[in-house]
C-alpha cells in the first residue's frame, strides 16, 4: 500500500454504532471485528467494527 492510501484510511470518518447491532446500518451486511494493531496510533480513536460490504467503520458506544 502507499503512504497515501494509508492517510486517507486513517483519516475515515467513525460512525457511533452500539453494541447490539450486528448488521451494517447503511446497507445491511454482517459487521467483522476489527484487529487492534500497531496500525493505528495510540491517540486515534480506533474502529471496533466494519462493514467488508461498504468499508464503513464503527466505534462501539455503549448506551448508544
Amino acid at each position: 500500500m502507499s503512504d497515501t492510501h494509508n492517510l486517507e484510511v486513517k483519516k475515515q470518518v467513525l460512525e457511533p454504532i452500539s453494541a447490539y447491532h450486528k448488521e451494517c446500518p447503511h446497507c445491511g451486511a454482517t459487521l467483522f471485528p476489527v484487529s487492534q494493531n500497531d496500525y493505528y496510533d495510540d491517540k486515534d480513536e480506533k474502529p471496533d467494527k466494519e462493514c467488508h460490504c461498504c468499508g464503513k467503520k464503527f466505534i462501539v458506544l455503549f448506551g448508544c
